[in-house]
Formats: C-alpha cells, sequence, structure tokens
C-alpha cells in the first residue's frame, strides 16, 4: 500500500510538473515602446506577436482594451492589417475600447507583424508626456485563456517645442507690458505740458502786474 500511494504522489507531481512546463504561453511587443514627438503630429508604432507557444494550433485571435488620454490624443487608427479589427467606440458602453483581432486566413506560429497604431497628438495640451496602453491582452490555444497582462508605449512631447511655447508667452506678456508703460508715457505728457502752461501764466501775470507798478 506504501508502494502503492508513493508510485501515485510521484505520478502526480510528473504530471503537474508537465502542465507547468507545457503551459501555454505568447508575447505582444510594441516598437518603439518610447516615442519623443512635438504636438500635432501622428506617432506610429508596430504590434507584433512573439514568443508563440500555443499548441499546435497557434494564434488566431488577440483581444484587450485601449486606453488613451484625450487630453493629448486625437485619435487612434490601424493601418498594415491583414487580421479583421473591431473596436468598441461606445464610451457609454461598459465594454468601451475593448478591441478584437481575428485572422480568418491561418493560425499563427511563427513571430510575426500584426498591425501598426497611427496615434494622432493633439496641437494643444498642457501634458508633458502621455501613454497608450493595451490592456488585458488574451488569447486562446483551443482549450484555455491565455492573459499576458498590458503593453504599453509612452509618447514625450518635444521638450524643445514646450521651450518655444513658453518663449512666446513670455513675449505675449512682454508685449503687454510694453502696451501699459506706452499708456503711462502717454498720459505723463499732458500732465506735464498742462502744468508748464499754468506756471508760465502765472510768470507772465506776475511780469504784468510788475510791470503796471512801474
Amino acid at each position: 500500500m506504501k508502494k502503492r500511494g508513493f508510485f501515485v504522489f510521484f505520478t502526480f507531481i510528473i504530471l503537474t510538473f508537465f502542465n507547468i512546463v507545457s503551459a501555454s504561453s505568447f508575447d505582444i511587443s510594441i516598437s518603439p515602446d518610447k516615442v519623443t514627438s512635438k504636438k500635432g503630429e501622428t506617432v506610429a508604432v508596430d504590434l507584433s506577436l512573439k514568443d508563440i507557444e500555443m499548441g499546435s494550433n497557434g494564434i488566431n485571435v488577440i483581444e484587450g482594451f485601449i486606453d488613451y488620454d484625450k487630453n493629448a490624443i486625437d485619435d487612434i487608427s490601424i493601418k498594415d492589417c491583414d487580421w479583421n479589427f473591431t473596436y468598441n467606440s461606445d464610451e457609454k458602453s461598459d465594454l468601451y475600447g475593448k478591441f478584437i483581432l481575428v485572422n480568418q486566413t491561418k493560425n499563427v506560429k511563427d513571430d510575426e507583424k500584426v498591425l501598426t497604431l497611427n496615434i494622432k497628438l493633439k496641437d494643444k495640451t498642457k501634458l508633458k508626456s502621455t501613454k497608450v496602453i493595451l490592456k488585458d491582452i488574451t488569447s486562446n490555444d483551443d482549450k484555455n485563456l491565455v492573459n499576458i497582462g498590458n503593453r504599453e508605449v509612452e509618447i514625450k512631447f518635444d521638450e524643445e517645442n514646450l521651450v518655444d511655447n513658453k518663449l512666446d508667452n513670455d513675449n505675449n506678456i512682454n508685449d503687454e507690458s510694453k502696451v501699459v508703460n506706452t499708456g503711462d508715457t502717454m498720459f505723463f505728457i499732458p500732465i506735464f505740458v498742462i502744468v508748464s502752461i499754468v506756471v508760465l501764466n502765472l510768470f507772465v501775470s506776475r511780469k504784468k502786474v510788475e510791470v503796471s507798478k512801474h
């Protein structure tokens, strides 16, 4: 009985180890994942499948959520995509931002590019950087769902562009100051003229009085 119990336990350990080793997995890369760009420009990043270990059938479905800040980004579109792409743009929906990619022609087993994301940045924003995040990226191996978590691209706004904007604001402030100073000067000149005329009149009147006395 002891030998049989030990055999069952040993078999369970081997099967558990085998399942862990053979667990399905895949990954998605974003290239580039860090970008510096000017406001108003469009940033292009590639999404690619890699390290696919999803059984004999590979991958033909990818889903997740696209999350981004509308204070920094106008729109996101896709190109160079051979997969069928659907996206939920209904902001009132609980599944807002949900995307599904389906490859109806083949099951992908090797590394390959899936699509290009075109990220249109806003012309004006107070932010110095922003991110586009692909959340809860999931596929399946025909038996189980495989979730690899989040992948993201970070976009920093060109510092030189931010400095130029600051200089423009400083110049506007200086211009306003000049206008105010000019107004003060113009206001000062009439007062000086009036005071001068009054003093001159008093001087002339005094002279007339002195002449009349003589």
